[in-house]
């Protein structure tokens, strides 16, 4: 499924795949927007981007590691 996303400059953009949403690093409060749903939605609701998340948060405590270690 391809996602579109409200970005924070308030611009719709899309469609992403959910790599591309990783990428994007959106947050739980990203509004995203699937054919077949009703409304822009925030990503925490949406079950099938569960992953997409949880795998942002990694990538930026790995990051925040990192940068506390130079």
């Amino acid at each position: 499924m391809e996602y579109f996303i409200i970005e924070n400059n308030g611009q719709q953009a899309g469609p992403f795949s959910q790599e591309q949403l990783v990428q994007k690093a959106i947050t739980p409060e990203t509004l995203v927007w699937a054919q077949g749903m009703k409304d822009w939605t925030p990503a925490w609701k949406i079950a099938e981007l569960k992953t997409v998340l949880e795998t942002v948060e990694a990538i930026k405590r790995s990051e925040e590691r990192r940068v506390g270690k130079e």
